[in-house]
């Protein structure tokens, strides 16, 4: 497997994933969009409860 220079991984990148979104439908775009946001969400609930729950076990400092 050749290696290639990070203007050919952008360029192959760009090239594919522009062409890939251009073939999708307007349905399928608005569900992966929500399931970003979803993803997005789940995530701050995590920092959320991680940060929240943190001071009381290991000190204000933590918080």
């Amino acid at each position: 497997m050749p290696i290639k220079s990070p203007k050919e991984i952008a360029e192959v990148l760009a090239n594919h994933t522009s062409v890939e979104k251009a073939h999708k439908s307007v349905d399928r775009l608005l569900t992966l969009g929500i399931l970003a946001g979803v993803y997005i969400g789940f995530g701050g609930i995590l920092m959320t409860t991680v940060k929240v729950e943190t001071a009381q076990y290991f000190g204000t400092g933590f918080s």
